[in-house]
């Protein structure tokens, strides 16, 4: 039987001559990067924020959905196109019936009722 021959692993890494290149981090002051990620960090936290409160203030104009309701984004964001896209459904036929009085109260909440139910049935 013939034996496999042994193999010697040598090291392929050459040892280069030239001085190594200067990055950017040796030209600049020491605790700059520190720094600039304390930064980017905050602007970071700042937008999360604003982003948060701006689906929180959205999701307060919706009707029908509980004030301490948590809901994902993406629920606030079906909820209101369905709601925008049900509001200009009203419009368009209120405008077709020309009249005003299309839009008494109990009106509104059977609008409301339906589209709730509209919603319900496009989450199953």
């Amino acid at each position: 039987m013939v034996q496999p021959a042994k193999r010697t692993y040598t090291s392929t890494k050459t040892i280069s001559k030239r001085s190594p290149k200067k990055t950017k981090k040796s030209q600049t002051y020491e605790g700059y990067d520190e720094i600039e990620t304390s930064r980017n960090a905050a602007r970071e936290r700042h937008r999360v924020r604003s982003l948060r409160n701006a689906f929180l203030s959205l999701q307060q104009c919706l009707p029908s959905v509980p004030p301490n309701t948590k809901l994902s984004k993406l629920d606030v964001l079906i909820l209101a196109t369905t709601y925008i896209s049900h509001l200009s459904r009203i419009l368009s036929e209120d405008k077709e019936m020309n009249s005003v009085s299309s839009l008494s109260e109990n009106n509104i909440t059977d609008y409301l009722r339906t589209w709730m139910v509209s919603y319900d049935y496009l989450t199953l």
